[in-house]
């Protein structure tokens, strides 16, 4: 096993797909509180520069947010929203040139006052999505905040069809079904080369897209208590 992993670490080209929060970053009750320090920042530069290395940070923050967090590591790729953005040497791509912000206004609204009479929720407002966090939410809560969160969510997917409800660690994500990690694996594969190989890292069930659009040759690793997953 450790030979097969020396080997694996050790192959050029190499790709690098990690997750960022609850994989390199402990979660924290909101997003702006979970930052990555300076010594996470170095040592993903100093990847990202290595010969024969490529690294992409594979979150569903949002483009801007990833921007600041990342300045410090230039080199080091990044995929905002879940894969919707994409930012290389030469700047940020969006992946569709869809406009959701109309459809998504009735359940932005109806979300943001949910979240404003329930202390510690907030409602993420995003390109093409919505998500909801409650990790900063009183445990004795949650319940009643799922329920009134499920009576506004199922009856707008319901009348949008091209939207799903994706459910996370501590979030409940509306988004349309094309927005996945997995589109970031082959983007990665396609700037690396053919011959390379990649390793993915992630926590969540949206990097269980990621590992399973790894090749025979990949690797994925879950971090996080033992569930089943398409990481090997």
């Amino acid at each position: 096993m450790l030979e097969h992993w020396r080997t694996l670490v050790t192959h050029s080209p190499l790709g690098i797909l990690s997750d960022l929060d609850g994989t390199l970053i402990p979660f924290a009750p909101t997003p702006a509180e979970a930052r990555p320090g300076p010594e996470l920042l170095a040592l993903l530069e100093r990847l990202a520069a290595a010969p024969g290395v490529l690294v992409a940070i594979v979150s569903g923050r949002a483009r801007d947010e990833l921007d600041e967090m990342f300045r410090a590591a230039p080199h080091v790729r990044l995929v905002a929203e879940h894969g919707g953005w994409r930012r290389t040497e030469s700047g940020w791509y969006a992946q569709a040139e869809v406009d959701s912000a109309a459809a998504l206004a009735p359940l932005r609204e109806a979300l943001d006052r949910l979240t404003s009479a329930t202390p510690g929720a907030l409602c993420e407002h995003k390109t093409w999505s919505l998500t909801l966090h409650q990790r900063g939410v009183a445990a004795a809560d949650r319940p009643a905040l799922a329920a009134a969160a499920e009576a506004v969510i199922g009856p707008w997917l319901e009348a949008h069809p091209g939207y799903e409800r994706l459910e996370g660690a501590e979030v409940i994500e509306v988004r349309p079904p094309w927005l996945r990690k997995s589109s970031a694996v082959g983007w990665l594969r396609e700037r690396a080369g053919a011959r390379a190989r990649l390793l993915a890292f992630g926590d969540d069930w949206t990097d269980e897209d990621m590992f399973a659009a790894l090749g025979l040759v990949d690797e994925g690793v879950r971090v996080g208590a033992p569930r089943a997953t398409r990481a090997r």
